[in-house]
């Protein structure tokens, strides 16, 4: 993941037993917004090659510039100089219904082929060739999410794209993916803690209704037992969600000087035995209760004085 051709990706895993129910918290008396979108605004017409009429373009659009927006104030806040613009462009892209000749030939990272998308979005950092410097996301993917958790995760998504970005001007001072990416999601936390503060143009969320962003993150994480010095690790449940968190309460100063190779992450590789997470066989699991049932029924009924147990 580290070599100049490889984009930062998303790094969705396959959902199998995640299917947690929305619990947000109301606030009697204020007006909600429609899953982090401004309803008296109209909706952005950011420039995104290949996007559609769909909602989720519009999230996209709505997304991008409000991120667009805030880095153009906070990056010369935290570096020197104003912030470039990306000069590779947005990628919108369905991998079941692609046609080539709605997109360029030199779409970094991508390679024309669709695939390399699917189920993804990636920013792809600059090339050798000059090609690079661009987003590209799978717009059924986003659908997913938004259906499942609001709108607000699918700009969270263009929001941790847009932190490789930074990256991309600015890069930590380590080659760990696990950094590359764990900043990145406290880069995205920064810009929700702008929105929450009032201050975008398209979207707004408040404190409670973060629990839905929160449990996406559980989609984001690497599974338990994957190795922190992986060449994709991306961190732990804890490890992302405390990144978001940091940048969300402490702002892209924090996200700057806290991500080096110091830093400590809670993702560790497992022993063979951890590997099993807990788990033996069916029959071995029956013969270890029987055995373990039987000592502590044993050691019971001698203490509380009754007759001898007898398995």
């Amino acid at each position: 993941m580290r070599s100049a051709k490889a984009p930062h990706s998303l790094h969705i895993l396959v959902v199998v037993a995640i299917l947690a129910t929305g619990c947000s918290t109301m606030v009697t008396g204020a007006p909600v917004p429609a899953n982090g979108l401004r309803q008296d605004v109209a909706d952005s017409d950011f420039e995104i090659v290949g996007s559609t009429d769909s909602e989720i373009d519009k999230t996209a659009r709505n997304a991008l510039t409000d991120i667009n927006d805030y880095w153009s104030q906070t990056f010369p806040e935290l570096f020197e100089g104003d912030f470039e613009p990306l000069t590779g462009g947005y990628y919108s892209i369905d991998p079941d219904d692609f046609d080539p000749e709605d997109y360029p030939d030199d779409i970094g990272c991508l390679d024309g082929d669709p695939e390399n998308v699917a189920n993804n979005a990636f920013y792809c950092f600059p090339q050798s060739d000059g090609g690079g410097d661009n987003i590209v996301y799978d717009r059924t993917l986003l659908e997913s999410l938004a259906a499942d958790y609001g709108r607000f995760l699918p700009a969270l998504v263009m929001a941790h794209e847009f932190g490789h970005a930074i990256q991309g001007r600015e890069p930590p001072p380590s080659e760990r993916s696990i950094v590359y990416e764990t900043q990145a999601d406290c880069y995205a936390g920064a810009w929700t803690g702008w929105v929450a503060a009032d201050n975008a143009k398209h979207f707004n969320i408040r404190a409670p209704e973060l629990d839905d962003v929160v449990r996406g993150y559980l989609l984001l994480r690497d599974e338990p037992g994957s190795a922190a010095d992986d060449e994709r690790a991306h961190g732990s449940y804890f490890d992302r969600v405390s990144a978001f968190q940091e940048g969300f309460d402490s702002g892209a100063a924090a996200c700057r000087d806290n991500y080096d190779e110091e830093r400590l992450f809670t993702l560790d590789q497992l022993s063979p035995n951890d590997g099993e997470t807990g788990n033996v066989s069916y029959d071995e699991a029956v013969t270890i209760s029987e055995r373990t049932l039987e000592v502590f029924w044993e050691t019971a009924f001698d203490e509380v004085g009754q007759q001898s147990f007898v398995a």
